[in-house]
């Protein structure tokens, strides 16, 4: 995701759907479905939660080829995401 106003909608979004009580989990599997970006969806969530942009990226890129193990709506790859350093 390039960063410009799509981004920090989306970002906007996702703190407005944590702040609301939604887990993690939920809202990325909503941006998900809604998008279509797994990594966009990621992005969002990770730089939502305070996680330093260029660790979220890193993270992402290298979890990048399990988005294709996962069908839209399967919570278990936000948690593949997150991992244990939330990232």
């Amino acid at each position: 995701m390039s960063r410009g106003e799509g981004e920090d909608k989306l970002v906007l979004e996702t703190r407005e759907m944590l702040a609301i009580g939604w887990n993690e989990e939920d809202v990325f599997a909503e941006l998900a479905a809604r998008t279509g970006d797994w990594g966009a969806s990621a992005l969002a969530v990770c730089l939502a939660l305070g996680v330093p942009r260029t660790d979220a990226e890193a993270r992402i890129r290298e979890l990048r080829p399990l988005f294709e193990e996962f069908v839209v709506g399967e919570h278990e790859v936000g948690v593949v995401v997150e991992g244990d350093g939330r990232a």
